[in-house]
């Protein structure tokens, strides 16, 4: 995730509204940098397995979760 967010912080994000979603129908991107909204100031990376960590993550910001969906226990 961390480079998706360091992409929205160099790229705002547009609304659905303004930049709709397409499918395989839109072939140009229609990207305007100036009419993003969606920003990203800053993020940082909760500890491992740290139950306590994540907790004060949740109590001071929006806070992102990341599973690691490939490994053999799912």
């Amino acid at each position: 995730m961390d480079n998706a967010f360091r992409y929205v912080e160099k790229f705002p994000l547009m609304t659905e509204k303004e930049y709709p979603y397409t499918a395989k129908t839109g072939k140009v991107c229609k990207y305007k940098a100036d009419e993003g909204v969606g920003k990203v100031k800053t993020f940082k990376d909760v500890k491992p397995d740290s139950v306590e960590a994540l907790k004060a993550a949740v109590a001071m910001t929006p806070t992102s979760v990341a599973v690691e969906a490939d490994k053999d226990v799912f």
